[in-house]
């Protein structure tokens, strides 16, 4: 289903935004059983966005894009373009309708691929509604502060931590391999294997939607 098609709210750029496994479940193993939504540059193939940088669209600026994490310092986005890649060839082809969906009977990750701040937040917002969870993640707090409300800030240090926090966002931490937690955190629940939790279970990362603490991840090796 597209959800929005027009500007980019990051740089004017047209993107289209399609929120997949409405019925169908989802195989992804991390995740469980949620309907996915993937934002994508419009007109491009999301594998070559990435190679290009067009990605900037939907990603921004964020640090960890594979085509300037590396100059960052910082592990690449970990999310493989063969989904997104196999969406936008189903698009391509005219098979998605245009909607909003009034009430999902499964969880939402807002997500799988493009930052929801890409999209005005009035649909965001709206998506995040329909569904009894949802997840989402935003490296755009700064300027879309609004997106508290239903995202977690990511973050890569304790400073933006902290900063994040004084904006009213809970946030997701990327930290070094074996660092300590900070105060106010908890790990990551589906990253304790040992749990077999799933996000669509878990479900605590939704902003502001949800009281809990911040989560924090070690990056993956």
């Amino acid at each position: 289903m597209i959800v929005y098609d027009g500007p980019s709210q990051l740089n004017g750029k047209p993107i289209v935004a399609i929120l997949t496994n409405i019925n169908n479940p989802s195989v992804n193993t991390k995740t469980g059983d949620m309907a996915q939504l993937t934002i994508m540059p419009k007109g491009i193939k999301p594998s070559d966005a990435v190679k290009t940088g067009e990605d900037d669209a939907v990603c921004g600026d964020c640090n960890r894009r594979p085509s300037t994490a590396k100059a960052n310092g910082l592990k690449p986005c970990y999310v493989n373009s063969r989904a997104p890649n196999s969406i936008h060839r189903a698009y391509e082809r005219g098979s998605y309708s245009t909607g909003i969906p009034e009430q999902l009977r499964k969880p939402m990750r807002l997500g799988m691929w493009g930052d929801p701040a890409a999209m005005p937040y009035d649909i965001a917002k709206g998506l995040a509604d329909s569904a009894p969870k949802h997840t989402g993640y935003t490296h755009r707090w700064r300027e879309f502060p609004e997106f508290s409300s239903i995202c977690m800030a990511s973050v890569d240090t304790e400073e933006e931590r902290l900063e994040a926090n004084a904006l009213g966002f809970r946030t997701y931490r990327v930290r070094d391999e074996g660092a300590p937690l900070m105060d106010g955190e908890i790990s990551c629940p589906e990253a304790d294997k040992a749990r077999n939790i799933q996000c669509a279970d878990c479900g605590l990362c939704a902003g502001m939607a949800v009281k809990a603490k911040d989560i924090s991840i070690e990056a993956i090796p």
